[in-house]
């Protein structure tokens, strides 16, 4: 008889049981989730494919106001993507506007010591770049400077 309570009781503590252990996997698997980004059965692939370098367009130089009265005098060529279809001197005249107007809102008010060193130029650079990656929708993969004069 006092067995029969025992196999009763086990019965009964079983799905008990179950239902922690299935909660906790269950919670413990959120947990997991949450801390490494997501399941890795929606993961896409972990490297992206960078762009295929097209020709590279010469900007005239322009001339930048800088902090406290002094200019800055830049010229610089855009490497364009293969997937840009216009010849280099053709998207200079029709699309350089877009990133120049990017490089002036990114050097205007800049102090000459900013602009001084290598790691200042090249955080304006990079930011110049990812600003203008975005807004022509991958078409620009670099900038570099051809003239850059500070007074």
């Amino acid at each position: 008889m006092a067995e029969d309570k025992k196999d009763e009781a086990a019965k009964k503590k079983s799905p008990v049981k179950l239902i922690v252990l299935l909660v906790v996997g269950v919670v413990g698997g959120i947990a997991f989730a949450k801390v490494t980004g997501g399941s890795s059965a929606n993961a896409g692939p972990t490297t992206t494919a960078k762009p295929e370098p097209g020709e590279v367009a010469k900007v005239e130089a322009i001339n930048i106001n800088l902090a406290d009265g002094h200019y800055l005098r830049i010229a610089y060529g855009v490497q364009l993507s293969k997937k840009v279809t216009l010849k280099a001197e053709a998207w200079a005249k029709s699309d350089s506007s877009k990133v120049s107007d990017i490089v002036i809102s990114e050097f205007s008010g800049m102090k000459v010591e900013e602009l001084s060193t290598k790691e200042g130029r090249e955080k304006a650079i990079h930011e110049i770049v990812d600003q203008a990656t975005e807004k022509l929708d991958g078409e620009v993969i670099d900038v570099y400077l051809d003239e850059f004069v500070m007074q």
